[in-house]
């Protein structure tokens, strides 16, 4: 099955035919109809390209697929017009490489910035999923740590959800530090769900970087927190059952597994190993930095 379709609209038969084993040969498809993953709109001139837009979108109703504007001139007043307009990209000419470049980058954009975190600003799950696919099969060469707030959710209720993100994005600024302090070769930082921070990183420098974030937060954390409950090293506050319970203070937990390993071969794996250790990290008072050192997992 075609991994992406793209709709061409106004292009006549003869480039249809010419595009579409282009297409093929990258894993896509030419749609015959809407809907489709990205349109590419034909223009012959600039001042085209506004009436050409609106038109289409009244017609199809695609008001929130990408859309490329291809066929028109090279000239300020043509890139101008259709980025004026709800077009995502603009191709002079009609050479069927470029239009199809261009749509797959529009698209690559689109599907990497459509589940970046509100917050942070970070990317999310498909992002880190095409991350650790991509480097897990260079043995040796991928790190994943997994950061993860205990205690985060009886923090927020007591504290409110403005300082809860507040301490959020703290630890995005301490990890992104220790970043910039190992400089490693490198490094991809990505924000899932409330608390979830997941860094990908060459394995040399992933140890030591992982501790300082930990220790870094330890040291730190103080500013979070009223001077009672800093002296008792606890607060109160209600439980997933509603019932009044005593937390300890918000801690971090952080947690690594490589692909040194050779049955660590999968995605899937990193992720079984990952929740495996946060399992055994979550059994641990205060903050730590756990690694996977097993070269061993599963019994064949």
């Amino acid at each position: 099955m075609p991994d992406r379709r793209v709709y061409l609209h106004n292009f006549d038969p003869d480039w249809q035919a010419r595009f579409a084993p282009i297409c093929a040969r990258q894993g896509w498809c030419v749609a015959e109809a809407p809907p489709a993953d990205v349109v590419v709109l034909r223009v012959d001139a600039a001042n085209d390209i506004a009436e050409a837009l609106d038109t289409f979108i009244a017609a199809s109703g695609l008001l929130h697929t990408p859309v490329v504007v291809a066929g028109g001139p090279d000239e300020p007043a043509a890139y101008q017009a259709a980025a004026a307009g709800p077009a995502q990209a603009y191709i002079p000419g009609d050479d069927p490489h470029k239009v199809l470049a261009a749509a797959r980058m529009v698209l690559d954009t689109v599907h990497a910035y459509a589940a970046v975190n509100p917050l942070t600003g970070l990317p999310g799950s498909p992002a880190l999923q095409r991350e650790i696919a991509a480097r897990l099969p260079q043995r040796g060469t991928l790190a994943v740590i997994h950061f993860d707030l205990d205690n985060f959710k009886p923090y927020n209720d007591i504290y409110g959800y403005q300082q809860g993100d507040e301490m959020i994005l703290w630890l995005k600024q301490l990890i992104e530090q220790a970043v910039a302090r190992r400089q490693p070769q490198h490094w991809f930082l990505a924000h899932l769900g409330g608390d979830d921070f997941f860094l990908t990183t060459a394995i040399p420098p992933a140890a030591v970087l992982g501790q300082e974030v930990v220790e870094s937060f330890e040291q730190g954390k103080h500013r979070f927190f009223a001077e009672e409950h800093l002296r008792a090293g606890q607060f109160r506050a209600l439980n997933r059952a509603g019932a009044a319970d005593t937390f300890d203070l918000t801690s971090l937990t952080a947690i690594m597994v490589t692909n040194e390993a050779e049955d660590i071969t999968h995605p899937g794996h990193i992720a079984a190993v990952l929740a495996e250790l946060k399992a055994y990290a979550k059994t641990m008072s205060g903050s730590n930095f756990v690694p996977d050192r097993r070269r061993h997992h599963w019994v064949t």
